[in-house]
């Protein structure tokens, strides 16, 4: 147990050093180095604007139309799903040049999974609609049997007579 926690002691010094520089391989590596920017194809670009679009117009949409699911499905695509598969495309692309075919299929499979992502918020946002379109019918309906139209109307509801039980 004690050889553990001391394990764990010089893991946590180790990385201390590193973030900090002192532990490098080189004397260039206590610099902070800004990955390189990576070009991404035309296919992920659009995809990701369609994406930014779908949760744009998602959290536009009033709280209260929003199903509980639907928010927790949203806040975990924005908070982990997304920037996960995104962080995941940068490291892998670091490894190959921007051009080359380990490049290209990395870009093919970011975006084919960015698709999954944007049809799922397309779903959310069908799923939102048709909530609130079910609520629309449900008041509406309501509305329609508390204040019926004339009997000689297009959607004129039978009329009920109320017969006193005691006579």
């Amino acid at each position: 147990m004690v050889v553990m926690v001391t394990l764990y002691g010089v893991v946590l010094a180790v990385q201390s050093l590193r973030k900090e520089g002192k532990a490098s391989r080189s004397p260039d590596a206590t610099l902070d180095r800004t990955p390189p920017a990576i070009s991404l194809s035309p296919a992920v670009i659009e995809i990701r604007k369609r994406i930014d679009s779908a949760i744009g117009r998602m959290n536009l949409l009033p709280f209260e139309t929003v199903p509980v699911a639907t928010k927790i499905d949203l806040e975990d695509i924005q908070g982990s799903h997304l920037p996960g598969l995104e962080a995941a495309h940068r490291k892998a692309r670091a490894v190959y040049p921007d051009t080359g075919p380990q490049a290209e299929a990395l870009d093919r499979d970011l975006a084919t999974s960015l698709d999954l992502i944007a049809s799922r918020l397309d779903e959310l946002l069908e799923e939102c609609g048709r909530e609130a379109q079910g609520d629309f019918a449900t008041q509406r309906r309501f509305v329609e049997l508390r204040h019926p139209v004339a009997s000689d109307g297009p959607l004129a509801l039978p009329k009920v007579t109320l017969v006193d039980a005691r006579s």
